[in-house]
């Protein structure tokens, strides 16, 4: 497969994943709301060198990852896709509803990430240390991504630690309890809010594992997510 046009540069600004993906070829549920776009441009990271380059570059405000990520995708747009019609699905501007990209399936479908106990996608060499940061629609002809299958690392681990380092008993073989954990991460003085030590007890990928700030900046994001779905729902 030829390489993807700037992948060097974007590896090094912290977006060492990136995959493009032929519309018509997803399954019907996932490109129904794509539009006549011939390509789906993915770009994701691994590790804690996005966060080294969001702080590098002296990013602020209430999310200074997906305000370095518009600008990054921006600029690789305009370098090797100019003048070619493109629509930005994620992440979306303040104050634009997100769209329904299933990126869990899209990642499984790519090979980037297998189900894991965390309720996390999980990855034999990055374990659970990435993240999908933006997505493109684009009427592109490049190269396409080959799809793999990676192994499915939680088939081999003994012990399973992210199960008993889970204090509420969210994380479990049979599979992940999602209403267990907002409970508990939504509770008054929880540890839970800006950390997970499941997630820090899985030995997967240590390599790759974020720094505190980094794991801080992830929890409080989802924890933000969380009180707007669960709490708003509740206030509503």
């Amino acid at each position: 497969m030829t390489a993807f046009p700037g992948a060097a540069a974007l590896d090094r600004a912290g977006f060492q994943l990136q995959a493009v993906l032929a519309v018509a070829d997803l399954p019907a549920e996932w490109g129904a709301g794509l539009g006549d776009y011939r390509q789906l441009i993915l770009f994701g990271h691994r590790g804690q060198r996005l966060w080294e380059a969001v702080a590098a570059a002296g990013g602020g405000g209430p999310d200074p990852i997906d305000d370095y990520t518009r600008h990054t995708v921006d600029a690789w747009l305009a370098d090797h896709l100019p003048g070619v019609r493109h629509t930005l699905l994620y992440p979306a501007l303040p104050g634009v509803p997100l769209p329904a990209v299933n990126f869990a399936g899209l990642g499984e479908w790519l090979g980037w990430q297998r189900p894991s106990p965390l309720g996390l996608g999980i990855h034999p060499d990055w374990g659970t240390w990435f993240a999908y940061r933006a997505a493109v629609l684009a009427d592109s002809v490049l190269p396409l991504s080959v799809r793999v299958v990676p192994t499915r690392p939680c088939d081999r681990c003994s012990g399973k630690p992210c199960v008993s380092a889970c204090p509420a008993g969210a994380v479990s073989e049979s599979g992940f309890k999602g209403r267990d954990c907002a409970s508990w991460r939504l509770a008054p003085e929880s540890r839970c809010a800006g950390d997970c030590a499941a997630r820090r007890a899985c030995p997967v990928g240590p390599a790759h594992r974020y720094g505190d700030e980094q794991m801080r900046h992830a929890a409080a994001c989802s924890l933000s997510t969380l009180k707007r779905l669960i709490l708003g729902a509740a206030d509503g």
